[in-house]
């Protein structure tokens, strides 16, 4: 069985990439990101979610075996 990934800051250069690398990797069987807005790529393993990052304590917490987070100042 393969790991979970959460993906913040996947619209990004660098996270778009990451997102297509860990969804073709055997590695992994979920992954979901958390957008601002579209990210443009769809795959079997991947849950895009776009979020109000003003808001995101209201988010049910779900466990994932890994996270990797992109903060960009805005």
């Amino acid at each position: 069985m393969g790991k979970s990934a959460l993906v913040l800051g996947a619209t990004g250069v660098v996270g778009r990439e990451l997102v297509r690398e860990l969804c073709e990797s055997p590695g992994y069987d979920e992954v979901e990101a958390w957008v601002r807005r579209e990210i443009g790529f769809c795959h079997p393993k991947l849950r895009a979610r776009i979020i109000d990052f003003e808001g995101i304590s209201d988010i049910v917490p779900h466990k994932f075996d890994e996270i990797f987070a992109r903060w960009a100042r805005r």
